[in-house]
């Protein structure tokens, strides 16, 4: 199946590489017809990797990206009027993302400052949303569960209040229970190497150090 699969790919990159700008716009023309903007789009994008200077495929794709932009936006603005914070926050990025992806072949379409200024109000209502769930997942000592979020948190602001500490906490009190329970039990070797994963991350927690040189 993989084979196939693998095979199916290559066949449409031959395909495409021996394919005309000219026959590709013409393509992507006949998808737009029949309101398809997304995969015009990318046919029109083609087009013009191939020839840059291609006039159909330039107003092509302004017309289609402009349309696909739009559908990004649009999925932004009711996300986020359903409060929907997660997914309006990653449908504004997938329109960045769109944005810059078009304008590498001279399609400049712009994000408005107002939506740019609604992105930065739903970023930290969903980062406050992931913040307060891993508070409460650390309290239940869910600690995978917490990492996730506090990782999420990390990805777009790294100082977001005091989130670094938190995933630390998430990610290194699971080694820390298990190089304890290693240590009372006398598995002085298994509770070294989880004392060394820790301190690998953070040098300081809590009493690793110490502990790690009395199972040494």
């Amino acid at each position: 199946m993989k084979k196939v699969i693998v095979l199916l790919i290559l066949t449409s990159l031959i395909i495409v590489s021996c394919t005309t700008s000219k026959s590709l716009a013409k393509k992507a023309k006949k998808m737009e017809d029949i309101s398809q903007y997304q995969s015009a789009s990318e046919l029109y994008f083609l087009s013009l990797k191939k020839n840059p200077q291609n006039i159909d495929a330039l107003s092509g794709m302004k017309r289609t990206g402009g349309n696909v932009l739009k559908n990004h936006l649009n999925k932004f603005s009711t996300a986020k009027l359903n409060e929907n914070y997660k997914e309006a926050t990653y449908a504004f990025i997938d329109a960045v993302a769109y944005q810059k992806k078009i304008k590498t072949v001279n399609i400049n379409l712009p994000i408005s400052d107002f939506q740019k200024q609604d992105f930065k109000i739903v970023k930290n209502e969903y980062l406050n949303q992931e913040y307060e769930t891993g508070l409460k997942l650390i309290e239940k000592e869910q600690f995978s569960e917490a990492e996730i979020k506090f990782n999420e948190i990390f990805r777009f602001d790294k100082d977001y209040k005091d989130v670094k500490e938190l995933r630390n906490i998430a990610y290194l009190e699971p080694y820390y229970r298990e190089a304890e329970k290693n240590k009372t039990n006398r598995e002085y070797r298994k509770a070294y190497y989880s004392y060394q994963k820790i301190l690998s991350r953070v040098p300081d927690y809590k009493d690793s150090k110490a502990n790690c040189n009395y199972v040494l």
